[in-house]
């Protein structure tokens, strides 16, 4: 079985997903947290639902701050090496 390549600038596909989890998990709406990192409803929207993932730069270490991990982890879901987000 091949194993799967992870393209470095578009991620594993599930940026969306953990996005949504840390959201919710941390109690913000959607809308609270689109404006915390300084985008508009609908991009957030789009991150959830993955139509489009963060691009890589200010707004994405901005949202990853917002939900207390690295930008890392919500694009590959790579943990550090004490398997903390």
């Amino acid at each position: 079985m091949a194993k799967q390549m992870i393209d470095r600038e578009k991620g594993d596909g599930l940026a969306g997903e953990r996005i949504r989890r840390l959201r919710i998990s941390q109690g913000y709406s959607q809308a609270e947290l689109a404006h915390m990192v300084d985008v508009n409803q609908r991009t957030l929207v789009r991150w959830e639902c993955g139509e489009v993932e963060p691009r890589l730069g200010p707004k994405l270490r901005n949202l990853a701050g917002c939900l207390r991990v690295k930008a890392g982890f919500i694009l590959y879901g790579e943990e550090d090496m004490n398997g903390k987000h």
